[in-house]
């Protein structure tokens, strides 16, 4: 039988469904063509507070992922992601409290990026910039990390909100971060890779040149490991 993929979702909702989607079209990518070749999937998509912008409900955040992975026996022989950059702060404590291993999406996007990179840009939450998740381990590897400015920095925030909420991007946030710019306009000096360090922006961003995408190196990895 194979093994179950347990997708950890609902923060937010949009983009842990975009993560069940690529999987699915990895899948197919590597030759399935009926029901069994695909992936057994279990998706919680989870109403948790959001404890991202208010810390102080990380702890009711972290009860609800821990007891709905007791009601499905997550085990040691599940593969386990979480569809959420920032929440991979939970991990520690989700697998020390369950005796679990979660495959950390951030983790296979800081091995990524290390071994090819040396200057990046981090869009990401200002709750994953501030608390270095991504930077601290890229930077002890030898990574240059760019960090958005204030106006950046807002401007993610209403793209992330808007993912969230499926309601359509303001053309003046887009405006505000510099992959949106036209290649041919982009100066690779001024604009190096940016690494989509949330969910939201890999959805925002699809497919978009100059970007690290840890959802797609997240299904390589899934890939190579037999998963997929």
């Amino acid at each position: 039988m194979k093994q179950r993929i347990i997708i950890i979702g609902g923060m937010g909702p949009q983009a842990s469904l975009e993560l069940q989607r690529r999987i699915i079209r990895q899948a197919l990518a590597n030759g399935a063509k009926d029901g069994t070749d695909f992936p057994h999937i279990v998706h919680l998509s989870l109403p948790v507070p959001d404890f991202i912008t208010n810390e102080s409900r990380r702890s009711e955040a972290l009860e609800i992922i821990i007891n709905e992975l007791k009601n499905i026996d997550a085990s040691m022989d599940d593969i386990i992601i979480i569809a959420c950059n920032t929440a991979h702060l939970l991990q520690p404590d989700i697998e020390q409290r369950l005796n679990i291993r979660i495959t950390s999406m951030v983790d296979a996007a800081i091995d990524h990026v290390s071994r090819y990179y040396k200057t990046i840009r981090l869009l990401a939450s200002p709750t994953t910039i501030r608390t270095g998740l991504y930077d601290k381990p890229l930077k002890a590897a030898g990574v240059t990390v760019l960090t958005p400015d204030k106006d950046e920095e807002q401007a993610l925030e209403v793209i992330i909100r808007a993912v969230i909420s499926g309601q359509t991007i303001s053309q003046s946030a887009l405006d505000k971060i510099p992959i949106t710019i036209q290649s041919e306009q982009a100066n690779a000096t001024n604009y190096p890779p940016a690494l989509l360090g949330c969910t939201e922006l890999s959805c925002a961003f699809a497919e978009k040149p100059n970007t690290i995408d840890p959802m797609n190196i997240l299904l390589r990895y899934l890939t190579t490991k037999g998963v997929l």
